[in-house]
């Protein structure tokens, strides 16, 4: 099947639709900017003059730490144009997190800064060199020399602290983002979750993260629109829905439920979405409801996988009405296997290690820098995670192993236990980690925001849903929890955080 790299397929829309919009930026008071295809691609060709001159180049690698802006996506192109790999960062990132990440990454690249405080000892680029290349400048500069059919296919490479807090890189054989078809079919993991060309794709989440730069960068080559958001807002993101007429759209649980709370969910015209989809964390059960309600069975997915992209599944609404808490089954060429921790198959229903490899037996093609990659023979691979799967090959996910906790010799899964706090009504937001006891090694302590109700009440809540040794022997109500911007919290920061403030075993 012809493929085209992503610089190139930018290029085929800018010239065959030079003036329809590829970018729409919503700021966080609502302004609009338009970019539109030729500017986009006239854009980076200008920015990557610009980091070709600061030494960029083959084998290098640009970090790119800034908010959600046009300006990201085009940084990115111009990466790739210069031959380069991109890692986003958050802008909010403290510098000495990012030092640490940019000294692992400097085992293997030669890193180039984009970011408005830059880590010293690395070379980078000062934000006001950029600005002459940006569209409408009053002095632009003229676009590098570059043979676009000949560049180098995307490299994107992502983070990942795990649950160690230990920075490493995820890296896909300098191939994480599939090629763009000539004949406009999408393949894989995108096309199971609804992705078709041409569509208008919300993006909300924030871009350092893989999952929504990959899946804003695979819809522009494949022409869609972006409606890029600035900073997720409830209301603003179905206004814009609504507005923009989306089509496809990537939302994390904490997105979901706010958006399936908010006074407008009920009110907007969504009939033009063709699929939106979750990832990344545990969607609790009565959001994934709400939004099956809204949207129809065949039109709200899950997925799951990591940004190895070394396997993945999906489920529909319908098939998760059908078998509740399931995450799906392995998308097409790809397989699970659950394994116990010498690497041995378990039985259906038995909780192991989540393994996943090519149907034809062939290697996922993927690195870590900072960490080593948990393969078995047979090209399975490992991502951390714990689960089973039913009689029908349908996953369900336990837990990272990580974040198991083994309280006087009983395995006590975190996410179990949240989903039933999630369940009561009261409840906006729950973590579950293990803290040390005395006489247990580890116990179950409940982090838990509500509102109007005791810790007497959540505990009784769980009694009548759990094993009495999965209940938390501890609860704390909290203003908020510590999430991130994508909605992920890391419980073993929360674990060294709370541990001290986690009260008797009452």
């Amino acid at each position: 099947m012809p493929v085209v790299s992503y610089v190139e397929a930018v290029a085929r829309h800018a010239e065959q639709r030079p003036d329809e919009h590829a970018i729409v930026f919503v700021t966080a008071t609502g302004a609009e900017q338009a970019v539109s295809w030729h500017e986009l691609d006239a854009w980076s060709s200008r920015l990557a003059r610009v980091l070709v001159q600061r030494g960029l180049g083959p084998g290098g690698l640009l970090t790119v730490a800034l908010a959600n802006a046009p300006i990201h996506t085009a940084l990115t192109l111009a990466a790739w144009k210069a031959g380069a790999a991109v890692l986003p960062l958050s802008a909010r990132m403290p510098v000495g997190e990012r030092r640490r990440i940019l000294d692992v990454a400097a085992r293997r690249w030669r890193i180039v800064q984009v970011a408005r405080a830059p880590v010293s000892g690395h070379d980078h680029v000062p934000i006001s060199e950029l600005e002459p290349a940006r569209p409408g400048a009053s002095t632009p500069l003229a676009a590098p020399d570059l043979a676009v059919a000949d560049l180098p296919d995307p490299g994107i490479v992502v983070t990942s602290g795990g649950s160690t807090g230990q920075p490493k890189l995820i890296v896909n054989a300098g191939k994480p983002v599939e090629p763009v078809a000539v004949d406009g079919r999408v393949a894989g993991l995108g096309g199971a979750l609804g992705m078709r060309p041409g569509q208008v794709q919300l993006v909300a989440c924030p871009l350092f993260h893989g999952g929504p730069v990959s899946w804003s960068l695979r819809g522009l080559c494949h022409g869609h629109t972006l409606v890029l958001m600035e900073r997720f807002d409830a209301g603003q993101a179905l206004g814009l829905m609504e507005r923009h007429r989306v089509s496809w759209a990537f939302l994390v649980p904490t997105m979901l439920r706010r958006m399936a709370a908010h006074d407008r969910f009920h009110q907007v015209d969504l009939s033009a979405v063709d699929a939106v989809w979750t990832a990344s964390a545990p969607c609790p059960p009565e959001v994934i409801r709400a939004w099956i309600g809204r949207l129809g069975p065949e039109r709200f997915m899950q997925a799951y996988g990591g940004s190895e992209a070394a396997g993945h599944t999906v489920v529909t609404g319908a098939e998760w009405l059908a078998r509740p808490g399931t995450v799906g089954r392995p998308v097409p060429r790809w397989q699970v296997s659950i394994r116990d921790p010498d690497g041995h198959g378990l039985p259906v229903g038995e909780v192991g290690r989540i393994y996943f490899r090519r149907t034809d037996g062939s290697p996922a093609l993927f690195d870590y820098v900072g960490s080593d990659v948990d393969r078995l023979a047979g090209s399975w691979v490992g991502l951390g995670d714990l689960g089973h799967v039913d009689g029908d090959g349908y996953l369900y996910i336990a837990d990272r192993r990580t974040d198991l906790i083994i309280s006087g010799g009983a395995n006590i899964y975190p996410s179990e236990v949240e989903h039933v706090l999630l369940g009561h009504p009261r409840v906006r937001d729950a973590v579950v980690v293990g803290i040390p006891d005395p006489d247990l090694g580890k116990r179950a302590h409940a982090l838990v925001v509500a509102t109007g109700v005791t810790v007497v009440e959540l505990r009784e809540h769980c009694e009548r849903q759990l094993a009495s040794y999965k209940v938390p022997r501890s609860f704390e109500l909290a203003d908020q929890l510590p999430r991130d911007e994508f909605g992920k919290i890391r419980r073993s920061g929360v674990a060294a955080a709370y541990a001290p403030n986690a009260g008797s075993r009452s």
